[in-house]
């Protein structure tokens, strides 16, 4: 229904105005809309931009008719950060479509894919994984360079390294453990590999 106007006339007392039960007709019309629409008689208080409860810890629900939906159109941000969630632990989303996941992604479980069929990072072809808790970090490598690239200044290893031929960092061997390395192997200028008496290190065929 549209918002009903009520004809006051020309002028005061002229006569031309509206009669009485039609201006209040309309006025009991206007009225049943805005209780009908709410936010009038609920607990619901809008106040410029902010839509807040009149009662304390009372919930804010959101529910459209049928198989409807909530659309956003603009980002969502919380007042402050690192304080409100999305979901509960014992309410949660079922499925999340995202482009990025943006975080430390320390809580994560359950991610799955990969080469070793649990719990991976996957990149097209290639991927880490380490398919059992407390099990070997397995480096699955598929695409034109095919080498496993270690960026950072020092490698600890405890175990058979096949790749790379050629150091690209210093090598550590863990104190208290044997390791082996694929020849045939190029060390170049200022790198080492280092072993400790403890530890055993061979390079074999």
């Amino acid at each position: 229904m549209s918002q009903q106007i009520i004809d006051i006339g020309a002028n005061a007392n002229d006569g031309t105005g509206e009669p009485l039960r039609d201006a209040f007709d309309a006025v009991n019309s206007n009225f049943t809309e805005i209780y009908t629409a709410g936010p009038v008689g609920s607990n619901i208080q809008i106040a410029n931009n902010t839509i807040t409860t009149t009662t304390t810890n009372t919930n804010i629900v959101l529910k459209p008719n049928g198989i409807g939906v909530i659309q956003a159109n603009a980002s969502i941000l919380p007042s402050v950060s690192n304080v409100y969630d999305i979901g509960s632990n014992s309410l949660r989303f079922d499925t999340i479509y995202a482009g990025y996941f943006v975080g430390n992604g320390s809580l994560l479980t359950g991610i799955s894919g990969g080469s070793g069929n649990g719990q991976a990072i996957v990149n097209g072809t290639s991927n880490v994984a380490i398919s059992t808790a407390n099990g070997n970090v397995t480096i699955g490598i598929s695409g034109t360079g095919n080498v496993v690239t270690v960026s950072q200044t020092s490698l600890f290893v405890n175990g058979v390294i096949a790749t790379p031929r050629t150091l690209s960092a210093n090598i550590a061997v863990q104190a208290n453990v044997s390791a082996m390395m694929v020849s045939p192997l190029t060390i170049p200028n200022g790198l080492q590999i280092t072993v400790p008496s403890s530890s055993t290190f061979n390079v074999v065929p």
